[in-house]
């Protein structure tokens, strides 16, 4: 037994050195394009110096020795050996998924969430596989040890009797010279520690324990000290109010005072509410240093004309949330880079075929945006027709549920991981803010059951009702207290599909994935909706999030899949091609939702606004793929259309972000005469009040020496953030936390961001870009970087995250 024991503590051991040394080699290899080769030789035994004390440490808890304390200590190391074996196939497993380096506090917050866990276990074959080949290394290095020591037994014996004898004063200086030698190199490591720079050889020093510990008790934080703002002049077109704390209505709470809304109403043609101007923590555009307007300019010309010689009826609006769709596949078209990889996948003789399947791959979205799979003119004339298509786009943030705060509210999400946000008010009133405003100035309880709510013939008197649906949990996520929050009155997820009291209860289909059903449970449920806002003579915000489009996407047993990527160019494509079936039953979803508008007969009165809330990054896009710790561009490029079919059809290209959408859905409903005098005038308030711009009017990328800065944070929000602007083509994005590099691109010149430069200083990149670029990519680095540290502090002042 005795001997059971030794041998599984000396394979423990084994296991341990195995995973510690390979956990740090991988550590380093994920940064080495960053590392200077010549320091990285100097400094290399520093990096290793906590794990030479890991292994240590379980070598002397592993020791046989006789009494209870020594098993006890035997059991500690045995423990210890276990976690970090465990820790060490994580950290492989989610490379091998991701190409990212493993993240061990967002990883730890995550498990402790349900639906979170389920993700990371769909990753958990890729863990298994790293553990084996751990153990089978493990195992083969301590057979050849024990057979080495068996075939080298009289070794020792046979180097006494060949060595050349020396006299008792050369063993005596010998002995001497001997013992010094570990003492010297300990020192020479602590002095090369002491003097090595702290960034990034700090975080790359770390073992795979103590990263693990530092995750355990690490307690995030505000990691930016106060700054004080940059002051500019006040300017005539920004003139408005401001939001504020402690009065009635949840959004609104600056602008309805005690004096009643009506009072409010008559407050707006003040050129300085004073009610506003005494609450602190919120967004005043006169001390936006990043405020760009451009509501002084006139509509786009098409725009100008529809509206002076037909009427366009807005009396519903339905918001759609795209989950991980990408730009180029809202429609996929031949000229878009993703045709171009699908293509490389293919023989050549399968070009024709492939052609014709992608041609039907998105074929909703063609109609919607007018845009072709080939370069041919738009589609015919059809009940699809007719919107604004922008070309340029980007969401806020690649976290799901922050980037529904910039398209419903026209807000920035908190630098924060996970949606801290639920903590705070919103800085700013969200679209069914806006809509319960509408309601309680006609003298409408914002409540959606209030007896008073009786439809009224004229749609300009008539009271609004919101509801956000999804086929997904909300629970798990803290999303469902979010739209609360956003002053929605309905949520259906998949908790409600759930609830043995909900009206279309059993689910008829089976639960997919790790989050939940498939869109199309939903569809009775949106039909109630629609219908019962046209029966009751109520005006619909309708908010969805699809998301079967999102990893690892799982599709319906009966919907049919097809082969689009092929494997000519050795590759391994099935989670793209599994992206792009899914991309095609999302496109088919689209046309369900649109039918459900016309079965009701209100396309005619809808604007329908649809846009992604993140692009996806593939392994044929980038090493590293997926959202969470991504900055790839692909990440942030999303489809944004304005489909209305009596608006014009118009291309628009604009550098803006999704909190345009806000602002542009008031533009239209001011602009079309969708609003009553009094609503107009709450409207035309409003909309100065946003940071976004109005995608009716030409864009601005640069006015009075501004540029359109566009500043987005990475899932899960608090490690980086991704900086851009719409006056020149490059990207910085700047690390938050430890462990993250700083990155630089030219979209210009590498649009795909194949080759970003990657520094771990600001300095370093700075100096990179000069040598690579100009000296006006250089100094635009330190203007960006100025700006994020800016816009860092910006946030903790709107969200009032320090509670002053």
């Amino acid at each position: 037994m005795k001997r059971v024991l030794t041998s599984l503590s000396a394979f423990l051991f084994m296991l341990l050195v195995v995973a510690v040394c390979s956990s740090k080699t991988l550590h380093i290899w994920q940064h080495i394009s960053s590392l200077r080769l010549l320091h990285l030789i100097i400094y290399l035994p520093t990096l290793f110096a906590q794990d030479a004390v890991t292994i240590f440490l379980a070598y002397r808890l592993l020791r046989s020795r006789h009494g209870a304390f020594s098993a006890l200590l035997n059991i500690v190391g045995s423990i210890l050996c276990t976690l970090l074996f465990v820790a060490t196939a994580v950290q492989f497993g989610f490379y091998i998924e991701t190409g990212f380096e493993v993240d061990w506090l967002t990883g730890i917050r995550f498990m402790r969430n349900p639906s979170s866990l389920r993700i990371l276990m769909s990753g958990s074959a890729s863990v298994y596989r790293a553990g084996a080949v751990m153990v089978s290394a493990a195992l083969l290095f301590r057979i050849s040890i024990h057979i080495a020591r068996i075939r080298g037994y009289l070794l020792p014996q046979m180097m006494l009797k060949m060595s050349t004898p020396v006299n008792s004063t050369q063993g005596i200086q010998g002995r001497h010279l001997s013992v010094p030698l570990p003492i010297v190199g300990l020192f020479a490591i602590i002095l090369l520690q002491w003097t090595r720079p702290a960034i990034p050889y700090d975080h790359l020093s770390d073992s795979i324990p103590l990263a693990v510990m530092k995750a355990l008790h690490q307690v995030q934080t505000s990691r930016r000290s106060v700054r004080q703002k940059n002051d500019i002049p006040a300017r005539d077109d920004l003139y408005g109010l401001t939001w504020a704390d402690g009065q009635p209505l949840p959004g609104l709470d600056c602008w309805l005072d005690n004096r009643g809304e009506m009072g409010a109403v008559a407050n707006l043609s003040d050129t300085y509410p004073s009610l506003c101007d005494r609450h602190r923590h919120r967004y005043k555009p006169l001390d936006d240093p990043l405020k760009i307007s451009n509501l002084d300019l006139d509509l786009l010309l098409p725009l100008q004309q529809t509206f002076r010689e037909s009427a366009i009826s807005i009396t519903h609006i339905v918001l759609l949330t795209l989950e991980s769709t990408r730009k180029d596949v809202f429609p996929i078209r031949q000229s878009s880079p993703i045709y171009d990889r699908i293509l490389r996948s293919q023989e050549e003789d399968q070009r024709e075929t492939l052609d014709r399947m992608l041609a039907r791959l998105t074929p909703v979205a063609q109609k919607v945006t007018g845009e072709t799979f080939t370069p041919q003119p738009e589609v015919g004339p059809g009940r699809y027709m007719g919107g604004i298509t922008v070309d340029g786009a980007v969401t806020d943030s690649t976290y799901t549920v922050k980037s529904l705060l910039g398209s419903h509210c026209g807000v920035s999400p908190m630098p924060y991981d996970f949606l801290t946000e639920i903590d705070c008010d919103i800085y700013q009133p969200c679209i069914p803010h806006i809509l319960n405003l509408f309601n309680r100035v006609k003298g409408y309880s914002s409540s959606p059951n209030s007896e008073f709510d009786v439809g009224p013939t004229d749609v300009h008197s008539r009271s609004w009702t919101s509801a956000f649906l999804q086929s997904v949990e909300s629970y798990d996520w803290e999303q469902d207290i979010e739209i609360k929050q956003m002053g929605f009155h309905t949520l259906i997820a998949a908790e409600t599909l759930n609830n043995e009291t909900a009206k279309h209860y059993p689910p008829k289909s089976p639960w997919l994935g790790y989050l939940g059903y498939a869109e199309t449970e939903i569809k009775p449920y949106l039909r109630d909706i629609i219908n019962d806002a046209v029966q009751s003579k109520k005006r619909l915000f309708l908010s969805h999030l699809t998301s079967t489009t999102h990893h690892p996407w799982d599709l319906p047993p009966s919907f049919a899949k097809k082969e689009y990527m092929g494997s000519h160019d050795g590759m391994d494509h099935t989670h793209l091609n599994n992206y792009l079936n899914t991309v095609h039953f999302a496109d088919q979803w689209l046309g369900e939702v649109l039918n459900s508008l016309d079965e009701a007969g209100i396309t005619n009165e809808t604007l329908v606004v649809i846009v992604g809330d993140h692009g996806y990054p593939f392994p044929e896009d980038t090493e590293a793929w997926g959202v969470t710790g991504n900055p790839h561009i692909t990440a942030f490029q999303v489809p944004l259309v304005f489909r209305h079919p009596h608006l014009p059809r118009i291309q628009v290209s604009a550098n803006a972000s999704s909190m345009s959408i806000l602002p542009t859905i008031l533009d239209l409903l001011i602009q079309s005469g969708s609003l009553d005098q009094d609503d107009i005038t709450i409207a035309s308030a409003l909309i100065k009040q946003y940071q976004g711009q109005s995608l009716l009017r030409p864009f601005r990328n640069i006015h009075d020496d501004r540029q359109g800065w566009n500043l987005a944070i990475v899932a899960s929000g608090g490690s980086l953030l991704a900086i851009s602007s719409a006056a020149v083509p490059y990207r910085l994005v700047i690390p938050l936390v430890k462990g993250y590099e700083y990155r630089f691109t030219n979209l210009d010149i590498d649009p795909a961001e194949v080759q970003p430069l990657v520094a771990w200083s600001l300095d370093d990149l700075r100096t990179a870009v000069h040598d690579k670029y100009d000296p006006e990519a250089s100094s635009w680095v330190d203007k960006a970087a100025e700006v994020g540290e800016w816009w860092l502090q910006e946030q903790d002042r709107l969200w009032n995250i320090h509670g002053e």
